[in-house]
Parts: C-alpha cells; structure tokens; sequence
C-alpha cells in the first residue's frame, strides 16, 4: 500500500513537472514573439530616424544656399547701384544738365 502511495505522488509530481516545463516553453515562445517584434520595431525605428536626418540635413543645406543666394543678391544689387550711380553722374558732367532718370528708382 505504501508502495501505491508513492507511485501515485511520483506520477502526480512527474505530471505537475511536465505541467510547468510546459508552461515556461509557451512563455518562453511568448518572449521570443515579443522580442522579435520589439527587434522590427527598434528597425523601423531606426530607419525613420534616418530619412528624418537626412531630410533635415537636405533642408539646412537648402537654406545655406537660400542665404547665399540673398547675400549674392544683396551685394550684386549693391554693385549695380554703385555702377549706375557713377555712369549718373558721368553723364550729368558731359551733358552739363541735371540727369533725373528712372534708373535711379529703387531696385526690387
């Protein structure tokens, strides 16, 4: 009878063992699921922080050349001011007369 009473604790335990093992291996297969998706996301993260970089780095250069295109403008605009300013007053001392064109309107 004793002997009965041990098998039936060692088969009892032997069930409750495979019980367990078999819920750490769907655990186990839930965590891997789980970090398998987290892996892609962390991926797809990775690559949207990338075309975030590099657009803003298309847009900093873009404004690098807007502001050299202004300071090109600006000075240009100087320049032709300065030239129209001289060939005024060249003018003005051949032909002895006050010279008041619309060249001397300001330049857009």
């Amino acid at each position: 009878r004793l002997l009965w009473r041990m098998a039936i604790r060692l088969v009892v335990a032997q069930n409750r063992g495979r019980k367990m093992l078999a819920l750490l291996v769907l655990q186990t297969s839930g965590m891997r699921r789980a970090l398998a998706a987290k892996s892609w996301e962390l991926h797809a993260l990775r690559e949207l922080n990338e075309s975030i970089v590099q657009r803003l780095e298309a847009e900093q250069r873009a404004h690098q050349q807007v502001a050299a295109l202004a300071a090109r403008h600006a000075y240009e605009r100087e320049t032709l001011g300065a030239k129209i300013d001289v060939l005024e007053s060249a003018l003005q001392g051949s032909m002895g007369i006050a010279f008041q064109p619309c060249l001397g309107a300001p330049l857009s």
